[in-house]
């Protein structure tokens, strides 16, 4: 949502919305964890993906894919299985082709997370269309 017009703000206000209307849907909340730890705001984005993973139903698999990357890289202690989970969809071959996560690659490039060059791999085989086997390296 807000990579298209950058209105941080606005978005923010339209994720508040639609979670008011529907706070019980997972891809909303899965989503608003997104924006949120994409703006730095980790305490409440790990909140919303915390109710996120407990919402999601087991067709959603990309939402599930996207919910597992933000494990990942926010909070690999919280969720140890996330990476290995992560990587079993992946060859299954679910993506979510055109998600930006390219805010939650650049967090963990600043933070100099020793994993940032797989989490960018990862993110590019997930959104872009990589060749997961562009994963092996790793």
């Amino acid at each position: 949502m807000t990579t298209i017009r950058q209105n941080h703000d606005l978005a923010e206000q339209l994720y508040q919305r639609a979670i008011a209307a529907d706070p019980k849907n997972a891809n909303i909340l899965g989503n608003y964890a997104g924006f949120l730890l994409a703006r730095k705001r980790k305490a409440e984005g790990l909140e919303r993906l915390q109710a996120a993973f407990g919402l999601r139903l087991p067709q959603q698999r990309s939402l599930h894919l996207e919910l597992l990357y933000y494990a990942t890289i926010h909070a690999p202690d919280r969720y140890p299985e996330a990476l290995s989970t992560l990587k079993r969809l992946i060859v299954d071959g679910v993506r979510s082709p055109g998600w930006d996560l390219s805010g939650h690659v650049a967090i963990a490039r600043e933070h100099n997370d020793p994993r940032a060059e797989l989490l960018a791999q990862l993110a590019a085989v997930i959104s872009d269309g990589a060749d997961p086997a562009s994963l092996d390296r790793f």
